[in-house]
Order: C-alpha cells, then structure tokens, then sequence
C-alpha cells in the first residue's frame, strides 16, 4: 500500500502519514479524556490490541507504529530504500519476527530474551527478498550494485539483532537504525 504511494506520489504520502498521526492522536486522548460518547466504544476496540509495552493509562503502541514508519518517510534521506525503512522493517521485518520466532519454529532464544534467532533470521531475510524485488525497478536501482547489496545485507541484519536483543517497544528506533547504516554506506 505504501511503496506504490512513495514512488507516485511522496509528498502526499509525506501529508497523510501526518494526518494519519494526528487522527490517531486525536483519539487517543479522546479516549483517554473519556469524551463522550467516543470514549466507551474506541476503548472497547483499543482493549484486544494492547500488549506488554503499553503499561499506564495510555495506549502508544498504534502511534509508535505510525511515527515509526513515516520518520524515515519525514526525513526524506537520499537513499531511496532508507525512505522506506519503517515501512520494510516495521510493516515486514517485525510482522514476520514475530510471526516466525512465536511460533513452532521459534525454538532457540536470544540470551536473556524472549525473541528468538528464528524470528531474526525471519526479519533479514524478508526485508532482504522484498527488498531484492523493488531493485529491479529503476527507481531503486541507484543503490544496487555489490557494494550496495553487501552493505544492504549488513545493514538489515544489524537492525534485525538491534530488535531482537531489545524488550522495549522497538517501533520508533529499529527503522532509524536502518536508515542512520544506510546512509553511512561508504562510497
């Protein structure tokens, strides 16, 4: 939904990543004022998606998700895959750690963590094969070549490691890491 968005149309979706926020800003302190009659329904929706990270009265995870995809899109780097880092590491690499490292094949856990190897392995390698189709179109094909791909795989796995080894919601950084070893690719 995102990358066709970012190859025809950036600024608009530079806009609505931002109305995005603001909408859901907005009804998060709609819920959390109680403001009648929003306040009842938008919690009982909200309740089924909590997770450990929301601790208090506030629930941030749904906003950490969308800042942690727009940043990269916010900062507009350079580096055409960089741009897309919330949308690759968040919207895929994340999606399947978890999917991978929380279920049967998740079996050999990080030291002092409840992620597994499984579920980074999972998270390079999405990001590396999505990633690997988007280089044949023109658009990305400026940071391809071999140093390119070597510093791309790098790059992925380091972020991969950098959400595995962490229990904190890891939304708002793990695309930043990816963005900040994108952009310090030796030339």
């Amino acid at each position: 939904m995102f990358i066709p968005c970012h190859w025809l149309a950036p600024d608009m979706l530079y806009l609505s990543m931002g109305i995005g926020w603001c909408a859901l800003t907005s009804i998060e302190l709609a819920r959390i004022l109680r403001i009648s009659p929003l306040a009842e329904p938008i919690n009982r929706f909200m309740i089924p998606f909590i997770d450990y990270h929301d601790s208090g009265y506030a629930i941030l995870s749904h906003l950490y998700l969308i800042v942690g995809c727009a940043i990269p899109i916010w900062l507009r780097t350079s580096h055409p895959i960089a741009n897309l880092a919330g949308i690759l590491t968040l919207g895929l690499g994340d999606a399947a750690a978890s999917i991978v490292g929380q279920s049967a094949w998740g079996r050999h856990h990080w030291p002092g963590s409840r992620k597994t190897v499984e579920g980074t392995v999972a998270f390079t390698l999405s990001v590396l094969i999505v990633t690997g189709v988007l280089s044949l179109s023109p658009t990305f094909q400026a940071s391809a070549g071999p140093s390119g791909a070597s510093w791309f795989i790098m790059s992925t796995t380091i972020t991969a490691i950098g959400e595995a080894l962490t229990d904190q919601n890891d939304n708002l950084y793990i695309p930043l890491i990816l963005v900040i070893l994108l952009n310090l690719r030796p030339l």
